[in-house]
């Protein structure tokens, strides 16, 4: 029907294996952006006019989308124009989210990557870089372990 959201059967179950996968994806796109902070880079704007584009943005989302692959899963990326097609189960990266505070060497910016099955997020990870915080949520978690977990990297 037009205007009803398409809904499906609960979600498969999210395996640590896919968790694990995002969180390196997240941490290595949020390395990538570490190298270009504070650097004078090349900044456009979107072709829709949507905010700009750097190359920290494109070169943290080749690094996210190269190694997401061995989940087997499509990958809608924002800085990409291709839009995977018939994909029930997909992640979704924004590899630089607060751009405008990157570009003004602001400290408020993350990587954001989420897992979802047609209209549903199963998970999300957000890893802010400078201050090596992860952020992880599940869908459907049980009680006892909680929906989210935080962590902070010492590496």
């Amino acid at each position: 029907m037009e205007g009803e959201s398409l809904r499906v059967a609960p979600t498969p179950v999210l395996t640590n294996a896919l968790r694990d996968l995002a969180v390196e994806a997240a941490r290595r796109g949020g390395t990538v952006l570490k190298s270009y902070y504070g650097a004078q880079g090349r900044i456009a704007m979107k072709a829709d006019g949507a905010g700009p584009v750097t190359d920290a943005d494109l070169a943290s989302q080749t690094t996210i989308v190269e190694t997401l692959p061995p989940s087997g899963l499509a990958v809608l990326a924002e800085e990409d124009d291709v839009v995977p097609r018939d994909a029930l189960r997909r992640w979704i990266v924004d590899p630089l989210e607060g751009t405008s505070n990157f570009i003004r060497h602001l400290p408020w910016f993350c990587v954001g990557i989420a897992l979802a099955t047609a209209n549903d997020i199963e998970l999300s990870v957000v890893y802010a870089p400078l201050t090596r915080r992860v952020v992880c949520c599940r869908a459907a978690a049980s009680p006892a372990s909680g929906p989210c977990w935080v962590q902070s990297d010492r590496r």
